[in-house]
């Protein structure tokens, strides 16, 4: 067994994000990084894995009706997908939100959490 790490890097959902009230009328385009370790069964067999596709899929489907007014909310989100499956020992999770500071590219958020420290 090896514990492995898997990168879903600048992973793109249209999300509800925002405190102000024009923020919330439309979607806005919102890049993510997800990082996930698990132990790994050495098999070349899906089935032995976490699947990466279904943690993507899960992921939209637990944010994209939600209107979250803070990135922190949207990465505690994720992190919650995450932490549902068992295997998984620890995830963190990037947000970046663009434009959300004057002088500034983007704001960025970054929520951790290991398994072994509950």
């Amino acid at each position: 067994m090896a514990r492995v790490a898997i990168l879903i890097e600048e992973f793109v959902m249209d999300v509800y994000l925002g405190v102000n009230s024009d923020e919330q009328k439309e979607r806005r385009r919102v890049p993510m990084d997800v990082r996930f370790e698990y132990n790994w069964l050495e098999m070349d067999e899906l089935s032995k894995a976490v699947d990466y596709r279904q943690i993507r899929d899960n992921i939209c489907e637990a944010v994209h009706n939600v209107r979250f007014s803070l990135i922190e909310s949207l990465a505690h989100a994720v992190l919650e997908v995450l932490k549902a499956d068992n295997r998984i020992l620890r995830a963190v999770v990037t947000i970046k939100k663009g434009r959300a500071l004057r002088l500034s590219k983007c704001v960025t958020a970054i929520a951790e959490w290991d398994r072994d420290l509950l």
